[in-house]
């Protein structure tokens, strides 16, 4: 094997030649990337004030960072397939991110806050919840308003005190609106302000079509037909969006309908 040495006779570095044992080559090529594993779960230790504590919670903390390393190694592989099937995906965090998040999750996650929707003697709630970066998952009842949305008055109450959150960019890239991906069921309701856009058309629009296309998709930019309020997300997308803001693109639902035979009956 050769390797690059400085020669002090010469002044420069010159390659060397060296021996090494096989018995560290299979040891390089045959751990299964264990200091890998090592290396990640050491980057971000917790566990440093054990040395004085009982023997049993260094083998407990051990494992929950060896699982947390786990987890976010599946993370990775995960997103990167993720991110075959979908065009647009929040920025990918990094190992510290990962673990703050997951921290939140286990010790600051918030309970729901219900946004009021009463029908007669049953009181049905819709809820959302504050995380602390206070993104999509924030509460619509964060300032003590409470809507009867079953009522005409109570919607338009509503849609009064409560306005979208703006979509930007720079949300778009940091993950803030995170919540539309978790696969769960989002309640909407009908906007019949007549000012309300789709704000997907109009981020869309602006950020991910050329000239050419503007001038094909005109519509996009004040888009109007079929505006719908994600209670979840708080944002006011169309009846097309409404999919694809949480990731069901327009070929799946297609697809669906065929296999389920909704033309057939």
């Amino acid at each position: 094997m050769k390797r690059t040495v400085f020669d002090p006779r010469m002044k420069k570095c010159v390659p060397m030649k060296f021996l090494r044992l096989n018995l560290i080559d299979s040891y390089n090529n045959n751990m299964n990337s264990v200091d890998l594993a090592d290396q990640l779960r050491n980057h971000y230790r917790f566990n440093h004030w054990l040395r004085n504590r009982k023997w049993w919670w260094s083998i407990f903390l051990w494992a929950l960072g060896v699982a947390a390393t786990n987890a976010y190694i599946i993370y990775e592989r995960c997103y990167e397939e993720e991110k075959k099937k979908h065009k647009e995906m929040p920025t990918k965090w990094t190992h510290m991110q990962f673990l703050e998040e997951l921290i939140h999750d286990f010790v600051g996650w918030a309970p729901p806050a219900p946004v009021n929707v009463e029908a007669g003697n049953d009181s049905v709630a819709t809820t959302t919840r504050t995380t602390r970066r206070g993104s999509s998952y924030s509460s619509v009842a964060s300032q003590e308003h409470f809507f009867d949305l079953t009522t005409e008055e109570g919607r338009e109450d509503f849609f009064l005190l409560s306005a979208p959150i703006s979509m930007t960019k720079k949300r778009m890239e940091d993950a803030y609106f995170s919540a539309r991906f978790d696969g769960q069921f989002h309640p909407f309701l009908p906007v019949k302000q007549v000012e309300a856009y789709c704000q997907y058309c109009y981020y869309r629009f602006n950020n991910k079509l050329t000239e050419e296309e503007k001038q094909v998709h005109k519509k996009m930019k004040k888009n109007r037909d079929g505006i719908q309020r994600c209670l979840t997300c708080r944002v006011n997308l169309c009846w097309e969006c409404r999919n694809l803001w949480h990731g069901i693109p327009m070929e799946v639902v297609n697809s669906m309908v065929s296999c389920n035979g909704y033309l057939d009956r």
